[in-house]
């Protein structure tokens, strides 16, 4: 079993209740399509280091949800 951290949002548009009442973790910018058929256009834009960790990500893995600056 594998750990992540994934932050929620800014305290301007913290969006941990979307996340924890639908179970899903929002991982953007997803506005290229997936990330599996569209790697190149990812790393072009910069974001690829950002998103890579999700190919190593398996059922069962924990995220942990950061929020803010201080609460975990």
């Amino acid at each position: 079993m594998k750990y992540f951290q994934l932050m929620s949002g800014d305290s301007t548009r913290d969006f941990s209740r979307v996340m924890l009442d639908f179970g899903v973790a929002l991982v953007g910018p997803g506005r290229f399509g997936s990330i599996l058929e569209n790697q190149h256009v990812y790393e072009e834009k910069g974001h690829w280091a950002k998103l890579s960790w999700l190919l190593d990500a398996s059922p069962g893995d924990r995220i942990v949800l950061h929020s803010g600056k201080s609460c975990i």
